[in-house]
């Protein structure tokens, strides 16, 4: 007869792994973009492309649109005058 195999003890898997949340689920939820309108601006788009009086809206830190002239600003941006 062969002796039998030692048993591991049991021990609990850590909290992650567990499926449960880290911070006990308490975590801030992530922060909504955020969206500027600058306008009266003198944008440089490339070497040959100026605007003299244009409005860049930014979404985070991506551009989400610019023109010349005033344009109106996406639901909740907020909007700075350089002018």
């Amino acid at each position: 007869m062969s002796p039998k195999p030692l048993a591991a003890p049991a021990t609990r898997p850590p909290p992650r792994q567990a499926g449960s949340l880290p911070a006990g689920g308490l975590e801030a939820a992530a922060p909504a973009q955020l969206l500027i309108l600058t306008q009266a601006v003198t944008l440089a788009l490339g070497t040959r492309v100026t605007l003299v009086r244009g409005s860049p809206q930014l979404a985070g830190a991506e551009r989400a649109a610019a023109a010349e002239g005033d344009i109106e600003p996406l639901s909740g941006a907020a909007v700075m005058d350089a002018g």
